[in-house]
């Protein structure tokens, strides 16, 4: 019975692989409550996918940055099948400039920390590797 929800790009993505489509899409942000609680999806450009998103609680200051943001003992950015690597650093470096508050930042994979993490992965994305 819940709505899903993806970013447009992801739809795209989804109907030329033939699968299961979302009921509502956004382009580039979405404010939803569960609750009481707001949370925040949003688009802050290419990185580890052409298509990933970020998730913001602002009562908590906890960001969820998925494969975008690496853990702190990532030594690179993991798989790179479908990334867009040369927009990484630009994308993340926006991240921390919108999201440099966070409290916590929950990586992808890995331990989550604070934006210790958004750092480190500014650093990783300029190797490219």
């Amino acid at each position: 019975g819940a709505i899903s929800y993806s970013l447009d790009k992801t739809k795209d993505i989804l109907k030329k692989l033939n699968k299961n489509l979302p009921e509502r899409t956004f382009s580039v942000k979405i404010e939803l409550k569960l609750k009481q609680m707001k949370i925040v999806a949003e688009y802050p450009g290419a990185g580890h996918t052409v298509d990933n998103i970020i998730v913001w609680l602002p009562e908590y200051k906890i960001l969820f940055g998925g494969c975008l943001i690496k853990s702190i003992d990532s030594v690179n950015l993991g798989n790179l099948v479908d990334a867009v690597v040369d927009k990484w650093p630009e994308t993340v470096r926006k991240v921390l400039e919108k999201y440099g508050k966070a409290k916590t930042v929950v990586p992808g994979h890995g331990k989550y920390g604070g934006v210790e993490l958004i750092r480190h992965t500014i650093d990783l994305a300029m190797t490219g590797k």
